[in-house]
């Protein structure tokens, strides 16, 4: 099944619609992106040409204020003048992410979105375009740690993950062990995200939110399976969110053992080269047919979903 996704009301002219299709449902820094404009109209349909067009929008929301910033922006001729004939016309290009490109983030402070845009342009119609979000990933250099603990006198609360490092979404699958359950009333395990915004002329800005939380029962070693945060970590010049896997647990006597476990959420960096736009032939979409992907990943869900 092709990945596939209708133009938003209004960018149908008459007997015309523009749908923007890419061959997978995320993309990684440096990585390269095939899409596929397929123009469908009834009647032949002169154009003067067709650009392409990836651009990055961060939005900061800082007392009060929201600032917008364009990161990154490229556009580029994908086709000259042309006729498209009925019933459809599909051109095919490519785009590369840029290396440093920062991932997808939708959260309380900070909004960073991509997209790629395919403009049409007319001559003396009014111009047609279409545009679908894109759903990067972040990368990182290496796996996160697995573990940590923390103690008061004999009592000791330990936090255990399968791995260092996971993907937007995946299950955290893991374990905490307490050395002496009778000692705890009760043990609850969180996921915080964590921003930090520093914009100048405001003072910083860090907030803390909770994501998901689950009580556990008390004993030896209680297993747990929680949902990862939807976007990547990342750390920037004036912004950053990251995550920490939080084990709370409180004891009969009083206070509380508190563990906190840092979560890298992204992918392993890989080398490339990105900030391009080029035509290319079908090759990625027939493999993306052949793989059958049934889902697109151009919604953003909210950070504390």
């Amino acid at each position: 099944m092709r990945v596939r996704r209708p133009s938003p009301p209004g960018e149908a002219r008459g007997s015309v619609f523009l749908h923007l299709e890419f061959n997978k449902p995320f993309c990684l820094p440096g990585e390269e992106l095939g899409c596929r404009l397929l123009i469908d109209t009834e009647k032949p349909l002169r154009y003067r040409a067709i650009s392409a067009e990836l651009t990055c929008c961060e939005k900061f929301f800082v007392e009060g204020s929201r600032l917008t910033k364009i990161p990154h922006r490229c556009v580029a001729e994908i086709s000259g003048p042309g006729v498209a004939r009925p019933p459809r016309k599909s051109l095919c290009f490519s785009i590369s992410i840029p290396c440093q490109a920062s991932p997808t983030y939708v959260g309380s402070s900070i909004l960073r979105i991509w997209r790629v845009k395919a403009l049409v342009e007319l001559g003396l119609a009014p111009n047609i375009s279409v545009e679908e979000a894109l759903f990067v990933v972040g990368s990182v250099s290496q796996e996160g740690r697995r573990s940590a603990f923390s103690s008061r006198g004999p009592l000791r609360l330990d936090i255990h993950l399968k791995k260092g490092l996971f993907f937007p979404g995946e299950a955290l699958e893991g374990a905490i062990s307490l050395s002496q359950p009778s000692a705890v009333r009760s043990l609850r395990v969180e996921v915080l995200a964590l921003e930090r915004l520093h914009v100048e002329h405001f003072r910083e800005v860090s907030l803390a939110r909770c994501l998901r939380r689950i009580v556990l029962p008390v004993k030896k070693t209680a297993y747990f399976v929680l949902q990862a945060p939807n976007y990547s970590s990342f750390i920037d010049v004036c912004s950053s969110a990251t995550y920490v896997l939080r084990a709370i647990a409180s004891l009969r006597v009083g206070g509380a053992l508190v563990a906190d476990l840092p979560i890298s959420i992204g992918v392993l960096r890989a080398s490339g080269s990105g900030g391009a736009i080029r035509t290319s032939g079908r090759k990625h979409f027939d493999l993306l047919e052949r793989k059958g992907l049934r889902h697109h990943l151009t919604h953003v869900s909210p950070l504390w979903s």
